[in-house]
């Protein structure tokens, strides 16, 4: 599975955990556990990615998908992943001025900077031109994690310019901080006095000594030509320099990208994504059509008196569509028609009552903890119309005609739906209608089935 992590957390940062979805999963359930204290949570969700929003330490965790049926599929294994501590930087011994050498154009600002990282990016600011130099913190020791934590004494920048800059921290997390205004002048290099040559010491001249006088020998002495040894100097052969054809100049590499610019990529992209998923989740409508069967009773009468004492079977036919989705709430709206018929007869007469029911509902839709159970709420709007027709048994009566009346009424209801497969929906609830025009009212347990696409 393809899974990304947002490592950073604070008060109000959230994580993001994703993986690459099946469409024929009915739903995931998601196990998160501190490695550090064992305890686990789960989540379960129909999309294929879960926000939380953690306590900065180290965590593991494992997808459960559950196929169409709703029965355990594919489990993944273990992941491990951190959470980092994410602080804005603070900078301690702010500076005002500084100088720079005009023959470097280096500089080195003493300024003590806390809760930052190896990633942290440090930039001077021109205030005229806007112009963007990066530099490098120097830390104090090497941290033992990524997270903002760790402190510098040092900044150091390459090529700066006299001028007015201020200096800007960014954290990997996105969190950052800048300086008050600072002047920063060139200063001229020092003269360097040149070095006195050291004059020869003349030879002191040997003042002649006097020669003894020779002794005569017998035999002439024979002179011995004096040895002088001359030591030559040690001349190392230079190698002549390769033609200017054979030297190969290698392609300076691009600067790698820091944390904080990857992240800043990354939070463009999946912000892309998001504006592509919801533009996508606006053309999805999940619509419903299904059958219920109820009994209908009358509490008080008025108009439908003739049903206070029976429970009459009655069927609805219903659709539905939930154009506004999250992973608790739904929200959408629904059309029914429900039929029912009284037959009553005694010495006297016979009566039938023909029954329709016309009703619109706005439904809202809350996920419960079970397994793909939802309860639901309605409330509606609609016109009751029934149709009355008695024949008397003494003939010499004058027999009436058929007649239909109407009446509008408002509804309200509540129910549980199951979703035990995922195109396929179980219900069972009560709706309650109430007569505007003659103050009756109809109650009506059902239960009903569909199929939802």
């Amino acid at each position: 599975m393809l899974l990304s992590v947002n490592a950073f957390s604070q008060q109000k940062f959230s994580q993001k955990l994703e993986w690459k979805g099946d469409r024929n999963v009915l739903e995931y359930k998601v196990e998160i556990q501190n490695t550090g204290t064992g305890k686990s949570q789960f989540i379960k969700t129909e999309k294929n990615f879960v926000s939380l929003s953690l306590e900065p330490g180290k965590y593991r965790y494992k997808v459960q998908a559950y196929n169409l049926l709703g029965q355990k599929s594919v489990e993944s294994s273990w992941i491990n992943f951190e959470v980092l501590k994410a602080a804005q930087p603070v900078i301690e011994k702010p500076v005002k001025e500084a100088s720079i050498a005009k023959d470097s154009e280096k500089l080195e600002l003493d300024v003590s900077v806390n809760d930052v990282s190896k990633d942290s990016v440090v930039e001077l600011v021109n205030q005229k031109t806007g112009e963007k130099i990066k530099g490098e913190l120097v830390l104090d020791k090497k941290p033992a994690s990524k997270s903002e934590v760790a402190q510098a004494k040092k900044i150091q920048f390459d090529k700066v310019k006299e001028g007015e800059w201020k200096l800007k921290i960014t954290n990997p997390s996105g969190l950052k901080t800048e300086s008050g205004d600072i002047k920063i002048t060139a200063k001229a290099p020092e003269k360097k006095e040149p070095e006195k040559k050291s004059e020869p010491v003349p030879e002191r001249k040997r003042e002649p000594q006097p020669q003894p006088e020779p002794v005569p020998e017998p035999q002439p002495e024979v002179p011995v030509k004096e040895a002088v040894a001359v030591v030559q100097p040690e001349v190392k052969e230079e190698k002549p320099l390769p033609p200017a054809e054979d030297v190969k100049v290698k392609p300076q590499e691009e600067e790698p990208q820091t944390a904080a610019e990857e992240k800043e990529n990354q939070d463009e992209n999946e912000s892309k994504e998001k504006k592509s998923s919801e533009k996508k989740k606006k053309r999805v409508k999940i619509f419903s059509m299904g059958v219920a069967s109820g009994l209908v009773t009358s509490p008080y009468g008025g108009l439908v008196s003739y049903t206070e004492d029976y429970l009459i079977p009655s069927v609805a036919l219903k659709a539905g569509i939930l154009p506004v989705r999250g992973d608790i709430w739904k929200f959408g709206l629904e059309g029914s028609v429900s039929f029912w018929q009284l037959d009553d007869s005694n010495s006297y007469y016979d009566l039938t009552l023909t029954m329709v029911k016309l009703q619109a509902d706005f439904i809202v839709r809350h996920k419960l903890k079970f397994d793909s159970l939802d309860l639901k709420a309605k409330l509606g709007y609609g016109v009751f119309y029934t149709t009355k027709d008695v024949s008397y048994s003494d003939t010499s009566v004058t027999q009436p005609d058929n007649e239909t009346f109407g009446s509008k009424y408002v509804s309200a209801g509540i129910a549980l739906a199951w979703t035990p497969m995922r195109f396929c929906y179980l219900e069972a609830g009560v709706d309650a209608s109430f007569m505007l025009d003659d103050s009756a009212m109809l109650a009506i347990p059902y239960l009903g089935m569909g199929v939802r696409f």
